[in-house]
């Protein structure tokens, strides 16, 4: 009988650690929305327009950061311009990004850019969507969506949005990781 006792207190204190693990699941910053994994793909943009970056333009020691609302709940993603013409889209964060989160590249999409004059294309990948371009206007500290169009229709040049306008802040930050795509 009091091996019983003893059994259930052991229980009691499992049922408590595996209530705290999962309680601290919830308590991170990754919104619960689905968020493409994938890193194979097989881009064009660089190949076919050459590489034309210009980090006078688009700056590479910091992020430009959304902050959005849905459903009453404050959402954040950020956007991440590389030297080497490569660029991030973290998925949805329910608070600011920490450095932490800002360095991680897992949880996200990749993708690469050109910069001509004020105007920046990104090619990057969607399950559904395939791939696609998202063109944005830098201006000043901010980036400002601009439109997109599928990459497998280049006569659909860049197609203005306005109702679809998202303006990325920049966010001068401590930036440590780099591209593996």
């Amino acid at each position: 009988m009091e091996d019983l006792v003893i059994n259930i207190g052991n229980m009691k204190k499992l049922y408590l650690i595996f209530l705290l693990l999962g309680s601290l699941k919830l308590m991170s910053q990754e919104c619960p929305e689905y968020c493409n994994k994938r890193t194979k793909y097989k881009f064009k943009l660089l190949k076919k327009e050459g590489l034309k970056i210009d980090t006078t333009k688009v700056r590479v020691d910091g992020v430009y950061i959304l902050e959005s609302e849905l459903n009453g709940q404050r959402r954040y993603r950020f956007l991440r311009f590389f030297a080497n013409g490569r660029v991030y889209f973290s998925c949805a964060y329910c608070s600011p990004p920490s450095s932490d989160d800002l360095n991680n590249l897992n949880y996200g999409k990749y993708g690469y850019y050109v910069v001509n004059d004020s105007m920046v294309k990104t090619e990057t990948f969607e399950p559904y969507l395939r791939y696609y371009f998202v063109f944005y206007k830098v201006q000043g500290e901010q980036i400002i969506t601009n439109g997109s169009c599928k990459r497998r229709w280049p006569e659909m040049k860049n197609k203005d949005y306005t109702q679809f306008r998202n303006v990325f802040s920049f966010k001068k930050s401590i930036l440590t990781s780099s591209t593996f795509w």
